[in-house]
């Protein structure tokens, strides 16, 4: 499936709009919830903006292969579990 570049783009839009408008003004009353402190969550929060930059900024140049971003795309999974993960059990949350 082939989505034209104003579809694909407006997707890109939507998602990215979307989903900082949804998760992003409640993801830190539940941080606050949790008893995080308010620094700790500013440093989340700008930690996803931060990460997105330099995604664009590092990552976006060398993936210019479909086979590629595959690769990297797995790679970017395992190390978003592996952070949600340590995250989770950071918390005690686990007992």
């Amino acid at each position: 499936m082939v989505l034209q570049s104003t579809r694909w783009l407006a997707l890109s839009y939507f998602t990215y709009f979307f989903s900082y408008g949804i998760y992003l003004p409640f993801w830190s009353v539940w941080l606050k919830g949790e008893g995080l402190e308010p620094d700790v969550i500013g440093i989340l929060l700008g930690a996803g903006l931060v990460a997105r930059f330099l995604g664009s900024l590092l990552i976006a140049p060398r993936v210019k292969d479909p086979a590629n971003l595959v690769t990297a795309l797995r790679i970017l999974a395992l190390l978003t579990l592996a952070f949600a993960v340590g995250f989770c059990f950071g918390n005690a949350w686990a007992g």
